[in-house]
């Protein structure tokens, strides 16, 4: 019989103590590393460890025992540093002989016999946990590479949904040799940009663990551009070969990496949308420290966006741009709603138009009522063209509100509805603005372009002058069944963006906002299409570091360091922006730019991996075609 091991019940473990010289009731006083257990958060790992090591104490002599069970011998071993002294080991082993030397021949026989059952109950647990432990580490063997099968989906390697196993990948290091995991990482992501958590909130889970902060963004950073970065350039690249563009901008805090103390700048995080109506929904976020044209422009210039409409709230920054770009420029609705609305209510009369249409059910009940309302509540002639402004923008959403987007002919019956009933309600709505425009609105022309400004005497000029600037962008929808009254869908696109940076306040490096962009871009998109963020950047990550693998059998995965190029390259009037070194090894004497990881010039160890079927939408095709 083995000398080792031990068998767990319901009153604990039993081990064999060789001091005491026979099976006694112990109680487990360690499990695996304390590290181990706060740095990796798949259980099936934490069960391994715990299977792995273990340390007992006998309840009866007090003595430490350490229980390692391998693949190949399951043996105990004592723990030489916290052994018991030899005087009591020895008072201990006389007290158990003289007790078992009083016991009477019947009662050691049968003591013997219960002995030799216990022992064979604990060879077979030995034996099973062996097994499970070689198992183990087999199945982590099988799954650090794929098998020809699996890597040989359409000429490409990627581990399909039904042959991926999520709780091996989430044991994979993001970098070789690095604790943090896929697993960990994913989930710092995901409870930040999906659940709204705040890091500190995240972090304080692992305060006990010795994780520091700047390490564990220093992981995330580092997936974030050698993982999700490429993907993120491609669906901008997908957004921007839509017939339909949405656009939005909101602000968010940086913290300058060059101040002094704790200065912070305001820079714009710039939002592209595509479609409602295409195949995969994307949304691409871009963190720039300008809110000029040049940002749109430079992202749009790229793509052939001629014959694509582009729709936006109505910030004068996208005008030039899509000028230049032959774009068409549609205005969004709902601004325009929210602006006369704001009118109204500083009118006073916003509680007078829900009285209006309380108990009117049709546009011409309340056309019916309208001149005795009027005469009724003595509204004057501008209030009654600012509420009958109102209305008629109404009657647009509610002309569509009931259509069903999952039907085959959506498009045709959206296109009949504008055709026949919409133009009418432009028409009012035009009619409308330019009367009450010739007194709230002043126009000034200069070079053959017309500008709009309010007159501050009128209570209504905000919205009129917005109207005004905008009447042909508001009338594109007409034209186009595929164009959205609203641009909602970039503005729903920032409500987890605006929770999410109020986690932190601000960002705290340039690199870290990009980092923060390509997160928010692929949590947002997987949920447009569907899909769970956590799984699929853990099956993103997992299939891109198995192609690295593939092409570069001896590379490893390390994070992205430092990068630099001659100081002259720099145009001049950008060289401030950039660390100036001139003690760089391995390169000729001169002056040198540090480059960010996140720079154009920048060359990361995964930028020439094939991310091709490892989208969003081939994730969620995949899933389902499993499922069927």
């Amino acid at each position: 019989v083995a000398v080792g091991g031990s068998l767990s019940s319901s009153n604990g473990s039993i081990v064999y103590c060789p001091i005491c010289r026979r099976y006694e009731e112990a109680e487990v006083i360690h499990n695996g590393n304390e590290n181990d257990h706060m740095m990796n958060i798949s259980r099936y790992r934490l069960e391994l460890i715990e299977r792995l090591v273990r340390k007992f104490k006998c309840k009866k002599c007090g003595s430490i025992i350490s229980d390692k069970l391998t693949p190949d011998s399951s043996k105990t071993v004592f723990d030489e540093n916290k052994s018991v002294e030899s005087d009591k080991v020895d008072a201990s082993l006389s007290e158990t002989l003289s007790a078992q030397s009083d016991l009477s021949e019947a009662e050691i026989m049968e003591q013997q016999e219960q002995d030799v059952k216990l022992q064979e109950n604990l060879l077979n647990t030995l034996a099973s946990e062996s097994k499970l432990v070689q198992k183990n580490q087999q199945l982590l063997e099988e799954n650090s590479r794929l098998t020809p099968k699996q890597f040989a989906y359409c000429d490409i390697g990627m581990m399909l949904p039904a042959d991926f196993n999520l709780k091996t990948a989430t044991m994979f290091p993001v970098i070789t040799g690095g604790k943090l995991t896929l697993g960990t990482v994913a989930t710092f992501i995901f409870e930040h940009n999906f659940n709204n958590m705040p890091y500190s909130r995240i972090f304080s889970n692992f305060k006990h663990s010795g994780l520091k902060r700047s390490t564990a963004f220093a992981a995330i950073k580092a997936f974030d551009r050698l993982v999700l970065h490429k993907e993120a350039e491609i669906i901008r690249d997908e957004i921007l070969k839509s017939h339909i563009i949405h656009a939005d901008e909101s602000q968010v805090h940086v913290r300058a990496a060059d101040s002094e103390g704790r200065e912070n700048r305001q820079f714009t995080c710039w939002q592209f949308c595509n479609s409602h109506l295409d195949e995969a929904r994307y949304a691409w976020y871009d963190i720039n420290e300008s809110r000029s044209q040049d940002v749109p422009y430079n992202i749009l210039k790229d793509a052939d966006i001629s014959k694509s409409v582009v729709v936006t709230d109505g910030n004068q920054t996208y005008d030039k741009v899509l000028k230049e770009l032959s774009a068409t420029h549609a205005y969004c609705y709902a601004h325009l709603r929210r602006a006369v609305l704001d009118d109204l209510t500083d009118m006073k009369l916003k509680d007078l138009f829900q009285e209006l249409i309380s108990d009117c059910c049709c546009y011409e009940d309340v056309f019916e009522k309208f001149p005795e309302f009027v005469k009724k509540h003595e509204i004057s002639y501008e209030e009654g063209l600012m509420m009958a402004l109102f209305f008629n923008i109404n009657c647009l959403f509610a002309l569509e509100h009931d259509l069903d987007i999952t039907q085959d002919d959506y498009l045709e019956q959206v296109k009949e509805i504008r055709s026949s009933h919409s133009s009418f309600f432009i028409n009012n709505i035009e009619e409308i603005v330019k009367e009450l425009a010739q007194k709230s609105v002043h126009v000034i022309e200069r070079n053959g372009i017309k500008t709009y400004k309010s007159n501050k005497q009128e209570v209504y000029g905000n919205s009129i002058a917005y109207a005004m600037k905008r009447l042909e962008g508001l009338k594109q929808f007409l034209s186009d069944p595929e164009i959205p009254l609203t641009n909602s869908l970039c503005e729903r696109g920032f409500r987890d963006f605006a929770v999410a940076k109020h986690g932190f306040y601000f960002i705290d490096s340039i690199d870290g906002t990009h980092s923060f962009a390509d997160q928010m871009t692929i949590c947002r998109s997987c949920i447009n299409n569907g899909v769970d963020p956590h799984n699929y950047m853990i099956w993103l990550g997992w299939n891109v570091y198995q192609r690295y693998m593939s092409k570069y059998p001896t590379g490893r995965i390390t994070s992205p360091s430092p990068q630099y190029i001659p100081a002259k390259e720099i145009p001049e009037d950008e060289i401030s922006r950039y660390k100036i070194r001139t003690d760089i090894k391995d390169l000729p004497a001169g002056e040198y730019a540090e480059i960010g990881i996140y720079d154009k010039r920048y060359q990361a160890i995964t930028d020439d991996i094939d991310f091709t079927g490892l989208g969003i939408l081939d994730y969620k095709k995949l899933c389902l075609k499993d499922r069927l």
